[in-house]
């Protein structure tokens, strides 16, 4: 099954949106513990189209962001996002 197949089919149930971003978390915490962290960069982009609030998935594709290019040297624009779901989590605003 494709990713695009997997955003498409969880817009009709959100359960299966959860499941289905939790199965694209493992699938990038496997890639990134490979060391393949432009794939879990591409993994936790997908679970987060499908649960954008898991402040989680936030953190860890801002750290496979960081293993690839290094700390930006400036906001992404998705980055007001993080405070509303979870503003005390502090890893996630040191590594955007």
């Amino acid at each position: 099954m494709q990713p695009a197949d997997d955003a498409a089919k969880a817009d009709v149930d959100p359960n299966a949106a959860v499941e289905k971003a939790e199965a694209a978390k493992a699938r990038g915490n496997a890639a990134f513990a490979a060391r393949d962290f432009a794939g879990a960069v591409t993994h936790y982009s997908l679970a987060l189209r499908l649960h954008p609030t898991n402040h989680v998935l936030w953190s860890n594709r801002s750290a496979a962001h960081c293993a690839v290019r290094g700390p930006p040297p400036f906001l992404p624009p998705e980055s007001p996002q993080f405070p509303p779901h979870c503003p005390l989590w502090v890893r996630v605003r040191v590594r955007v």
